[in-house]
């Protein structure tokens, strides 16, 4: 009977990923508004940074995996479509308070028509076009799940995720050196310009392989012991950061296709960060703990979207506290921590006033079904 209730309990693993998804989005953003890209690449600590950003950059892409962890059984119904209405709601409750803080803080008009071709056309918050992306993924996730299932056996399954990261993730490596320029690969910086090896037309389709690859998860985990994944995941954040370095030294930071969401490097990062946490069984933790993880993870999503608002807040005070960028990366989270927790917190108060709507949409339907 104990075995039963045991197995019946939630395992809270996916609520402490989307937490962490959550965390290195606010920790990846620090890097731009700190001025930190805005300093020539050289030295130990830049190279420690570098490192820090090979695992920050996996946000995104930890974000759309768990989403195909969670959603690869989903068939074309009407229920799936109503399954919109929460990150809909979430996104306009978050775009009015984004909006509200614009308004008050840069004098945007306050005009009802100006605004809500705001939250439409995805400028309403500075990253709403998460959103943008997702509401695609939403519609396509039924026909994904088919083209991904319709893979009768675990090797053709395999070979449409290697397929999509050949697509997606191939070329931000294959597409990036340069055999022209002298002295290119001693000081990669000097020229941007690459020679093209492979096709890269698909390369911006990378959410999709991200789905793909939490399909494949879901159905096939690494089962990689708990040591040997952190291992391993310590040693790809290193060896890629190390590489990114490379890359970048003697410039300033920019995004190379080689550093970017879609790129191979951080597709491998993201899988074994993905698998360490997925993977472990965290139902020992206290009830009450499993209890807040699953609230909190519920708000994470508008506080990606608010937590613009706590940039602009608390970066401008930051930079002029600590004016020299190596204090800026020192105190780091100092900065970091304020904006996830605030942001946090306002995510809670727009789920809060979800909940609340619906509840109230509930009643209102019963009672005109009585009448």
């Amino acid at each position: 009977m104990n075995q039963i209730k045991a197995r019946s309990v939630r395992n809270p693993s996916l609520d402490v990923l989307r937490i962490t998804a959550f965390f290195l989005v606010v920790s990846v953003h620090f890097f731009a508004l700190s001025d930190y890209k805005k300093m020539a690449v050289g030295g130990p600590m830049m190279l420690l940074m570098s490192m820090a950003y090979s695992v920050a950059v996996c946000c995104v892409p930890l974000f759309i995996m768990l989403t195909g962890y969670l959603q690869t059984n989903k068939t074309l119904s009407k229920k799936y479509y109503l399954g919109i209405t929460r990150p809909a709601a979430t996104y306009i409750l978050a775009s009015v308070a984004c909006l509200v803080f614009k308004i008050i803080k840069y004098s945007y008009p306050a005009d009802i028509f100006s605004n809500a071709r705001r939250i439409l056309d995805f400028t309403a918050s500075d990253y709403a076009w998460y959103m943008e992306m997702y509401f695609g993924l939403f519609l396509m996730i039924p026909f994904l799940n088919a083209a991904y299932h319709g893979m009768k056996d675990h090797g053709k399954k395999l070979i449409l995720v290697v397929t999509f990261l050949v697509l997606t993730a191939l070329p931000g490596i294959l597409n990036t050196f340069n055999f022209v320029t002298e002295g290119w690969w001693s000081m990669p910086s000097v020229d941007r310009t690459y020679n093209k090896l492979i096709p890269g037309w698909w390369t911006t389709v990378y959410p999709i392989t991200y789905y793909f690859i939490g399909c494949y998860l879901r159905e096939f985990p690494l089962k990689l012991k708990k040591l040997m994944n952190l291992l391993l995941l310590v040693l790809a954040a290193a060896l890629f950061g190390a590489y990114y370095f490379y890359r970048l030294r003697g410039g300033e930071f920019f995004y190379g296709a080689f550093i970017t969401d879609g790129s191979l490097t951080v597709a491998v990062v993201a899988v074994l960060l993905f698998s360490f946490i997925a993977e472990r069984d965290m139902r020992c933790l206290p009830s009450p703990l499993r209890k807040i993880l699953e609230v909190v993870s519920g708000w994470t999503l508008a506080a990606y979207l608010v937590s613009q608002i706590f940039d602009v807040l608390f970066y401008p005070e930051f930079k002029e506290l600590f004016p020299v960028m190596s204090d800026r990366i020192k105190a780091a989270p100092l900065v970091i921590f304020p904006v996830f927790f605030a942001s946090l917190l306002l995510g809670g108060v727009i789920d809060g006033i979800y909940r609340l709507g619906e509840i109230g949409v509930k009643a209102l339907v019963k009672l005109c079904r009585k009448r």
